[in-house]
């Protein structure tokens, strides 16, 4: 039991990572990023997959949050717990060229 509650804190860490960029609250952000670092790959991973689904930004910012988290060691790969989805797949169903740009030039 104790791997799906650690998957969840880690998923719920990494949204609330993005959510904190995306409103550019870059001080809080900047400490949780330190605790996400230490959930290893499943938080910046799900970091990954909200700053690509979240479509009421600029793109450039987003774009700009992508390349962060990635080179920050967000796995590119990482599947929506929901969908099922990497964020590769998400950026190209909301036609968000950039993004998909940068995924696929971080190896997604």
């Amino acid at each position: 039991a104790e791997v799906p509650r650690r998957g969840f804190v880690a998923r719920l860490a990494g949204e609330a990572l993005a959510e904190r960029f995306l409103n550019t609250e870059v001080e809080s952000a900047a400490e949780l990023l330190e605790c996400c670092k230490e959930m290893a790959g499943e938080a910046l991973g799900a970091a990954l997959l909200r700053a690509v689904e979240a479509t009421m930004k600029p793109i450039r910012f987003i774009c700009e949050l992508v390349e962060f988290l990635v080179a920050t060691g967000a796995p590119v790969d990482t599947c929506h717990h929901y969908y099922g989805i990497t964020a590769l797949c998400m950026a190209c169903g909301s036609g968000h060229c950039d993004v998909v740009r940068a995924l696929i030039k971080a190896g997604a």
